[in-house]
């Protein structure tokens, strides 16, 4: 789906769990681009503050983690389609964990980590390295270092299908009902 919105240079902006449906063998994404930043601000006590909403810390890339702050102007804030990747990056460790990164942390650590580039601890995904390996890429510090859409799902159709809904330690042709 995120490739086929970035063949039409469509930037999703707001890449999560809440907004990925799956239809049979179909996946379905919503809310397209309707993320402002500036919505996001509000007056506590006569300062500014800006609330994510619970969840989307963890999919918003250091890039742009690193300039958001109330005062800033919506046109200042550059999504682009490596803003989608690391989202989608984070969609994926969902997947593959069960659970979003960070979890336990509060979010000024959160925003820091991502900030620094310190990637969440991946010794709990019990996957194979390729699922790894493609999240690390995926959530790349470095927004030219991600890959693209149309790449991502290559790397994902090209990954054995044993591997898909298996434990890493369970050998590739081993008999169910045992």
């Amino acid at each position: 789906a995120i490739s086929y919105l970035h063949a039409k240079n469509i930037v999703h902006k707001n890449l999560n769990t809440k907004c990925v449906l799956v239809e049979k063998e179909r996946i379905l994404v919503q809310d397209l681009g309707i993320l402002d930043l500036r919505l996001l601000c509000y007056n506590y006590g006569g300062n500014k503050k800006l609330k994510i909403p619970n969840g989307l810390l963890t999919s918003i890339p250091p890039e742009i983690i690193r300039i958001i702050k109330p005062s800033i102007k919506v046109n200042e804030i550059q999504f682009e389609p490596k803003s989608d990747i690391y989202a989608f990056g984070t969609l994926w460790y969902n997947l593959i964990c069960g659970e979003k990164p960070y979890m336990g942390s509060c979010p000024e650590a959160i925003i820091r980590k991502i900030g620094l580039g310190d990637l969440q601890s991946l010794y709990r995904i019990n996957s194979p390295k390729e699922f790894k390996n493609l999240l690390i890429i995926m959530w790349s510090y470095n927004k030219n270092k991600r890959p693209t859409a149309s790449k991502v799902k290559e790397i994902l159709n090209n990954l054995p299908k044993q591997m898909v809904g298996r434990s890493p330690s369970q050998p590739l042709h081993a008999k169910s009902g045992i």
